[in-house]
């Protein structure tokens, strides 16, 4: 079993990753951190991994179904901002035909 800060390190790098808790259950003490490699230069520069940790135990949830690495591409403000109002269109569209969103 791997500790936090082991499994907190860039696969690629080496380096440990930034992480930021998103979400905690006290009741079954289980955490979830989302963690991305800020080494300018790494292969794995701004990939979004999860580690979980489980009352003692560390998960890494760095690969997909069917073993491929996830990442994610770093969306431009204009890119993130396009995505924002085509949901805000949706929205919008949605509440006019049938007055809720769906």
């Amino acid at each position: 079993m791997a500790t936090f800060e082991e499994a907190n390190k860039c696969p690629k790098c080496g380096n440990q990753m930034e992480a930021t808790l998103y979400e905690e259950d006290p009741i079954i003490k289980r955490k979830l951190f989302s963690t991305e490699c800020l080494t300018e230069g790494c292969e794995w520069f701004r990939t979004g991994r999860i580690i979980q940790t489980d009352n003692g135990a560390v998960y890494e949830r760095a690969q997909g179904e069917r073993g491929q690495s996830k990442s994610f591409p770093v969306l431009s403000p204009s890119e993130l901002a396009a995505g924002q109002r085509m949901v805000e269109d949706a929205v919008n569209a949605d509440l006019r035909d049938t007055g809720r969103p769906s």
